[in-house]
């Protein structure tokens, strides 16, 4: 799971040419952490981890919430949980 912040992360196409490698560049330089998540536990996100980045502007999560969750009711609680991390906007 990466962290990033938007507004580092961002390319603003608009205003220049950006070149994929001038998008993977600004996108590597915004990473904050690379952090491991546990959705086995209550609190999936390591609590140092949420109290030195808190409140989240990105979570990345591929196909992870999909796997582990037993049921739509269970997806829900994740993705709710998920959410609760992230900045308000």
């Amino acid at each position: 799971m990466a962290l990033i912040s938007y507004r580092q992360a961002e390319t603003p196409l608009s205003f220049y040419r950006a070149t994929p490698e001038d998008i993977q560049k600004r996108t590597r330089q915004s990473i904050r952490e690379v952090v491991e998540c546990d959705l086995s536990q209550e609190e999936p996100i390591d609590k140092d981890v949420l109290a030195k980045y808190s409140p989240i502007d990105v979570i990345w999560s591929s196909l992870t919430i999909e796997t582990v969750a037993k049921d739509l009711a269970d997806y829900r609680r994740l993705l709710t949980k998920f959410a609760s991390y992230l900045r308000p906007g």
